[in-house]
């Protein structure tokens, strides 16, 4: 489908169905249930809706898989540029319940536009049932991830499948305590992978068998830290890596490619990544939250730094500074760019993945990287990870060496599990900077206090505030602790 149809069909089904918090909705019209839900490509248009609202999410998931983390720290005032307050607190971990920071909206309208398309779509006859089948899989495996970033950030949370039809008292749910909540993640991926197809025209754009794989490997992987976990879920989170890996859809770009990317789109190491495109009027705000802003604002970096490289992600690196990932890492201003900047943020370092696209005068800078969800590197390192979990160290840092040989950085070896994950995980801290995943790395490792040592940052709190807005209106709702 080409992106201009994804935005038409997108602002269509906006249009059909009004955004709206889980606890507040409207129930689906007659319009949506008897006129609009009748042919496979209703069911279709009902999709890139979901796809729509999930690229909705992607700048609030980035913020709360990375700020309350280590890589980034709030920049002094140089001159006129600004503390932002609200990402200033949550990298200290300070939030409220009435904080928009708090707000679980966005990935409760993924479930319910999911949840409308696997309910209509199951009662649409299709020619072709291998395609109702990935219609199915696409919805099953959206709605899977908004709510495994839900379970990671809130806890507990209201669990629905299946859209409200009328008002009743089923539209104001209680919390499902999260061993339900990842029973339900691991059911929806499990049948989506059964569903999916392997290979598709679009395949780093749209959800295929080996993105359910992926987040599979992801869920289970996550669970089997929990008190709740399954006996299996290690050994499964190997096999569903392995068929990943072994995929030749997938393979990992050289060390110096690595810049690559995150200026080209879909290589051969993407697995999804959330479409963006300036010349579609579709873009995204991460070259404003990295990049220094300059006088000239036509100039290619042109930014606000609402949060620069910590000075721990940069000492990280400083230790071994030929690291194929340092520089489309982290950089500062070179001499002729400096002219074009305050004096004050002259020599300032900044996150330099997200640059946008360039146009052909090279005089103006976009915001619309395509932002990954997974790639292959990742699968790799949670293998590793899964490897260690079950105390085979010699094979994970076999995969660890595998990403920093890439980075082209020598070999390094591990004395005991807990050493080879501590270095697991600084081998993705640099890999996967500012790509929303170390949050959730020392949160699901239980090391936080490790590296969040600053006096400013509010301890022994992992989950968020349920949304005040809610439980004003929802009885049913308790708050989490420390709130």
């Amino acid at each position: 489908m080409k992106p201009t149809l994804y935005i038409l069909i997108g602002v269509m089904m906006l249009s059909l169905f009004t955004a709206c918090n889980v606890l507040d909705q409207n129930p689906s019209s007659d319009i949506t249930s008897a006129n609009f839900w009748k042919t496979p490509a209703d069911a279709e248009s009902g999709l890139i809706a979901v796809y729509n609202q999930f690229q909705a999410c992607t700048y609030n998931s980035f913020r709360l898989g990375e700020v309350r983390a280590d890589n980034l720290e709030s920049p002094p005032k140089w001159g006129y540029e600004m503390i932002d307050p609200e990402n200033d607190n949550l990298n200290n971990n300070i939030m409220d319940p009435t904080s928009g920071l708090c707000s679980w909206t966005p990935y409760f309208n993924v479930i319910s536009r999911a949840n409308e398309v696997v309910y209509y779509t199951n009662n649409i006859v299709f020619t072709v049932s291998s395609e109702k089948d990935r219609i199915v899989g696409e919805a099953l495996t959206l709605r899977a991830m908004a709510y495994f970033i839900l379970v990671k950030n809130w806890g507990a949370v209201p669990l629905f499948t299946e859209p409200f039809i009328g008002y009743s008292d089923k539209m104001y749910l209680e919390r499902s305590e999260p061993s339900k909540i990842y029973d339900q993640i691991v059911a929806d991926l499990t049948q989506a992978e059964q569903l999916l197809p392997a290979t598709r025209s679009d395949i780093r754009l749209r959800i295929t068998k080996a993105t359910a794989q992926t987040a599979l490997c992801d869920v289970l992987l996550t669970r089997s830290y929990t008190s709740f976990a399954n006996n299996s879920d290690v050994a499964n989170a190997i096999a569903k890596a392995d068929a990943v890996i072994s995929n030749s859809s997938y393979s990992l770009l050289s060390g110096t490619q690595y810049s690559n990317l995150f200026r080209t789109r879909k290589t051969n190491e993407s697995i999804l990544e959330v479409w963006f495109d300036y010349t579609q009027s579709s873009t995204q705000n991460f070259c404003n939250y990295f990049l220094p802003r300059a006088y000239n604002k036509s100039r290619p970096y042109g930014g606000e730094i609402i949060m620069m490289p910590s000075r721990s992600l940069v000492a990280e690196f400083n230790k071994e500074p030929n690291d194929l990932r340092f520089q489309t890492t982290i950089t500062v201003l070179s001499k002729d760019e400096e002219k074009y900047y305050d004096s004050n943020v002259v020599g300032m370092t900044y996150g330099n993945k997200y640059l946008g696209t360039v146009t052909s005068a090279g005089i103006q800078r976009y915001s619309d990287n395509n932002i990954f969800i997974y790639r292959l590197a990742d699968v790799k390192l949670m293998k590793a990870e899964a490897l260690i979990k079950a105390n085979d160290v010699s094979s994970a840092m076999t995969i660890v060496n595998e990403i920093r040989n890439r980075a082209g950085l020598d070999a390094i070896s591990a004395s005991s599990q807990n050493d080879a994950l501590n270095k697991l995980l600084n081998e993705r801290r640099k890999e996967f900077a500012y790509e929303g995943k170390r949050w959730y790395d020392i949160l699901r490792t239980n090391k936080i206090l490790e590296f969040k040592t600053e006096p400013t940052f509010v301890k022994n709190r992992t989950l968020l505030a349920v949304p005040q807005s809610e439980i004003d209106k929802n009885p049913k709702l308790t708050q989490n602790p420390t709130y």
